[in-house]
């Protein structure tokens, strides 16, 4: 008994060393990287909510000029690429400096996406793996929506953990706003919301309402504006998809509970965009919950020192190959797991 407690504290004692070196680690990686502006691709999510604010639609002529002369990023070309709805959003924190606005959309991103640890809160190393995720540093680094989209993904799940009807109806109207992050946790939270609370659907119903209803009232046209913006998008952004030979990574995922699947099937089905897209797999990490994640998580940061080339193949063969690898090797450990269980001889229960 005293060598188990020796053993359980030697155990804390060595996680906790590693998290804090992890997070010293991103400390130093983040200063270290050079970035264009302290804002990163918020501010262009910034910008389309200070014109929104100023009644001009963000989607205009005007617009990408002005965020042209004022971001210095190539991006700039792509105007505002977003949904209406993102802007308005925004648009409290468009009331703050710019830079105080970066650091409070960090602040909610951040808090939101590592409460993932929560999903597992019977696993002690669940700490570690959002640290050994590179596209979550990768998300945070840039300022990215992604960061705060897949944080919503988080709070969906745990809010339809612990029952919360309003807040899951928030999540499922939100969602779709970034549908490359949570157009399928939206679709999964309304078919569970309709299955087990009829409130949420009522919920998503009413946030839908006032938000893209209330976009339409703001801007009748916006939804015309941004489609004829999503083709500069295009040009000036290279996706990459290996569609369909991505829904390897669905098959290969299936044993999981419902979330890890939808997390597979949204970064199979979407094209690849930068290193901070498979962010979403790190719920099939969460779920397989044994070092074998920790390693395929881990794996991911074998693609640091080719950031800069926005290499495709390369993000695929770092972070959505290992995954794919760990995924089926956790499989047929669960699987050889159920049949020692079934070949073990039912032994007489002691006194």
């Amino acid at each position: 008994m005293l060598n188990h407690i020796i053993n359980t504290c030697q155990e804390k004692r060595v996680r906790l060393i590693a998290i804090g070196l992890l997070v010293i680690a991103w400390i130093c990686l983040f200063l270290a990287i050079p970035s264009i502006t302290i804002t990163g691709d918020f501010y262009p999510v910034y910008h389309g909510a200070r014109t929104l604010l100023a009644g001009n639609s963000p989607y205009s002529d005007a617009a990408l000029r002005e965020l042209q002369q004022l971001w210095p990023s190539p991006h700039a070309a792509s105007g505002f690429p977003y949904p209406l709805p993102l802007a308005m959003v925004v648009a409290p924190l468009a009331l703050l400096p710019v830079s105080a606005a970066t650091i409070v959309w960090l602040l909610i991103g951040c808090v939101l996406a590592f409460s993932v640890v929560r999903l597992r809160a019977d696993w002690p190393n669940a700490p570690l793996l959002p640290l050994l995720w590179m596209p979550l540093f990768d998300a945070v680094w840039s300022r990215q929506v992604t960061l705060v989209w897949f944080g919503l993904v988080v709070l969906l799940l745990l809010a339809l953990r612990s029952r919360h009807a309003w807040v899951t109806g928030l999540c499922i109207a939100l969602l779709p706003i970034k549908p490359q992050v949570g157009l399928l946790f939206a679709l999964y939270g309304l078919v569970r919301g309709w299955n087990e609370n009829r409130r949420v659907v009522g919920w998503a119903v009413a946030f839908g309402v006032l938000v893209w209803g209330g976009s339409l009232l703001i801007q009748p046209t916006w939804i015309a504006d941004w489609l004829a913006v999503l083709p500069r998008y295009e040009t000036v952004n290279n996706r990459a998809s290996l569609f369909p030979w991505s829904l390897v990574l669905v098959a290969v995922t299936w044993h999981l509970p419902w979330p890890s699947r939808l997390a597979a099937a949204q970064v199979a089905l979407f094209p690849l965009n930068a290193v901070y897209t498979p962010l979403p797999l790190l719920l099939v990490g969460m779920s397989m919950g044994n070092r074998l994640a920790l390693i395929c998580m881990a794996v991911s940061w074998l693609y640091l020192p080719f950031r800069d080339t926005g290499s495709a193949p390369l993000v695929y063969l770092t972070m959505i190959v290992p995954i794919m690898v760990g995924a089926y090797l956790d499989r047929r450990q669960k699987i050889a797991g159920a049949r020692l269980s079934r070949a073990a001889p039912n032994l007489p229960a002691g006194d």
